[in-house]
């Protein structure tokens, strides 16, 4: 399962800021399901993207534009306020006074990307992304300086497969036997999500089959029935 955490640990990974990939070029409707995140960065060149945004992007957090709105309770903590500085500094976050210089230090052709910054206020100042369809809620302009950039790549959140079990948390080989002393739990076990997706609409999916199935792994190496 690939989820887009990567190149830059900034919190807000999921904010719906105008998003550009290495061709200077916004790519989807940036306001998606979480777990979506990872099939739009892995349909772009290298597997990456950026979120673009300007000066303003502490009242937009605040406002409710890039989630559920006032920040402490928000589903992005701590993003933009006294932490950006410190994501600056170690480059995790680039900052730039011209869309040029942000080109610049994104590596994407500068032409390209400012008129895609360009034809993104168009849609701002319309009311209305007629391009990809993003609620007007989640339109915001990039006019003011410094502008930011955060760079998006997908990598590896958790296994899918897991090694086949037994009701009793037992490894079994592909011929259905038991491997003796062999147990496995939480996403190494059971071929739980199918090898094709993490449902990450339920929170704690992962964490809270991982707590129950190595319970079970303990009463199971214990001899106890559950």
């Amino acid at each position: 399962m690939l989820c887009s955490l990567a190149s830059s640990s900034a919190s807000g990974s999921g904010c719906p800021w105008l998003w550009v990939n290495l061709n200077g070029e916004r790519f989807c409707n940036e306001d998606m399901s979480y777990g979506q995140i990872y099939a739009q960065g892995t349909n772009q060149p290298e597997f990456v993207h950026f979120q673009v945004f300007d000066a303003n992007y502490k009242a937009d957090v605040e406002a409710g534009k890039m989630g559920e709105g006032n920040q402490k309770n928000g589903p992005f903590p701590g993003f933009g306020m006294a932490f950006i500085d410190d994501y600056i500094a170690n480059g995790e976050v680039m900052s730039a006074d011209t869309l040029d210089d942000l080109a610049n230090q994104t590596e994407v052709p500068a032409d390209a990307f400012k008129a895609t910054v360009a034809r993104y206020n168009e849609l701002c100042d319309m009311g209305q992304d007629v391009d990809f369809g993003k609620q007007a809620a989640r339109l915001t302009h990039i006019v003011d300086a410094p502008f930011y950039a955060i760079r998006r790549q997908p990598r590896l959140l958790c296994a899918l497969g897991g090694l086949v079990i037994n009701e009793n948390m037992q490894v079994i080989d592909t011929d259905g036997n038991i491997i003796e002393n062999l147990y496995a739990c939480g996403n190494n076990s059971g071929n739980w999500f199918g090898g094709l997706e993490h449902p990450m609409v339920i929170p704690g999916m992962s964490l809270g089959r991982a707590a129950v199935t190595g319970h079970l792994v303990g009463l199971s190496t214990l001899g106890e029935k559950y």
